[in-house]
């Protein structure tokens, strides 16, 4: 059985079989009041660990509060700091939910202990005794949930996240698919050309024998634990709960651990499909304009409508709390692409008149030049207006997949020499408009001609593009579309 879920189902027991004790030597009444304040604690506790968060990141550190730290360390970007001290409230919140909890329990039994000792009698009925050890063990359970449900829920959130970094960093690598490195002295743990890994205990088995002896990876152990009964108990009967405790507040927006995931989600498809250097996406557009023929390009087509409708569907995927942390992202990428540098001022005068000019003779303790102001540097005109327009909103991927899968259909209509119109105007001002509306592909075509529209249909798309897209763009489009 998996260790982590033995640990679970130990703590679950042992809190079980404790209150019940417990409750037997409290006896009925004692019990029942002992039952009012776990509840109260746990209540208290998820008032508190906001308050207690708040407190933590106020706290100066050498002049400096943790939050303004925090900002600091993300190079002065307002959205990236933004971004992960979002990500910072929601973990302190839920560690400081346990601690409290836990701080509460004891500090009330302390309270409570002399009270009972004084103004509640001790039960000597057996059936009193018989009922008090009922109510400890709904306390144990009590105990149990609150306690566990945060552990079980940020463990299976590991699990969903492990494949996705995995993924981001290219998972195991080697130039032959395998690699290896030392994990403890008696031990060398390895992949394979699948990725498995596996570890070769020398000292246990000897050099021979080792090399057959499988070990879990983490990301295996954790696939187990989510798969155990233990964790699908407590995800189904406090997932609730769980969502409580890890949601935060953001601008009036509800944001939560499961949210970070589902944006990491999006850009594991972003940077596999879309941003990575000779991205599938990419090259498949830039096989468009030497297809073979219409059958060739059709099936090109057909390919990239269907990378961007598995794109769109994870962002179209995104709830309240991931759009909002989307639109932090693509803030967060705004201002690295619009980043300042250091610029050096020349002269023979120190600052003397406080104007922020350092002359570059200044020099720091170690003799390098103390950087001035900082200038932006310019950004490409096209890049500046990609720059300038893009949000959360212009990632309208599925219309963009949904516009190639027509034009692949389209294409096949006229390899066959289909009679007839084989575009209506809804469905050039379709495709035109989902083009023109996602920037991000309209930048990935850029000139190039990727269809050629028939005659019969190419007046439309041509008056469609004279009367519907920007004066700057028509001729990009009528050549993208082969109408001009």
């Amino acid at each position: 059985m998996n260790m982590m879920a033995m640990s679970i189902l130990a703590s679950t027991l042992g809190c079980l079989i404790w209150g019940a004790i417990l409750g037997m030597i409290r006896g009925r009444n004692r019990s029942i009041l002992r039952l009012i304040i776990i509840v109260a604690s746990a209540l208290l506790s998820l008032a508190m660990r906001n308050t207690l968060v708040d407190v933590i990141m106020g706290l100066e550190i050498e002049g400096e509060t943790i939050m303004e730290s925090l900002t600091a360390e993300m190079s002065g970007s307002e959205a990236t700091a933004e971004f992960m001290t979002s990500l910072f409230s929601i973990l302190f919140g839920l560690v400081s939910y346990i601690a409290i909890f836990g701080i509460l329990q004891f500090v009330t039994w302390i309270i409570i202990f002399p009270i009972c000792k004084i103004f509640v009698k001790k039960d000597k009925d057996k059936k009193k005794v018989g009922a008090g050890a009922l109510i400890g063990l709904a306390q144990g359970f009590i105990i149990a949930f609150a306690t566990c449900t945060p552990l079980v829920g940020m463990l299976t959130q590991v699990e969903r996240l492990m494949p996705l970094i995995e993924e981001l960093n290219g998972g195991p690598s080697s130039e032959e698919g395998a690699g290896f490195d030392i994990s403890a002295d008696d031990a060398i743990s390895t992949f394979d050309a699948n990725g498995n890994e596996f570890v070769l205990m020398e000292e246990e088995y000897g050099p021979e024998q080792g090399a057959g002896v499988a070990m879990d990876s983490p990301e295996a152990m954790f696939k187990g634990f989510s798969n155990s009964g233990v964790a699908k108990f407590y995800t189904a009967i406090g997932g609730w709960y769980y969502d409580m405790i890890g949601t935060v507040k953001v601008e009036g927006v509800s944001v939560s651990l499961d949210d970070y995931i589902d944006i990491i989600d999006v850009l594991v498809i972003f940077s596999n499909e879309v941003f990575v250097d000779n991205s599938p996406l990419q090259a498949d557009i830039e096989k468009l304009p030497t297809a073979g023929d219409m059958v060739a390009q059709a099936e090109i087509m057909s390919n990239i409508g269907e990378t961007l409708l598995a794109v769109g569907d994870k962002v179209d995927g995104l709830d309240g709390g991931g759009r909002y942390l989307m639109g932090t992202f693509v803030e967060m990428i705004k201002e690295m692409a619009t980043a300042s540098g250091p610029v050096y001022e020349g002269g023979d005068y120190d600052d003397d008149d406080g104007d922020g000019i350092v002359n570059i003779e200044d020099e720091d303790a170690n003799g390098n030049d103390i950087p001035d102001v900082e200038e932006k540097e310019p950004l490409d005109p096209e890049m500046e207006k990609l720059v300038n327009t893009i949000s959360v909103d212009t990632f309208n991927f599925t219309d963009a997949g949904m516009a190639f899968i027509s034009m692949s259909e389209y294409l096949l209509k006229v390899s066959e020499s289909l009679e007839g119109m084989r575009l209506n105007e809804e469905d050039v001002a379709n495709i035109v408009d989902a083009i023109n509306g996602n920037l991000l592909i309209k930048e990935m075509i850029g000139n190039t001609q990727i269809i050629k529209i028939d005659a019969r249909e190419a007046d439309m798309f041509y008056q469609y593009i004279a009367e519907n897209v920007d004066e700057e763009d028509r001729a990009t489009f009528w050549n993208m579309f082969g109408v001009n």
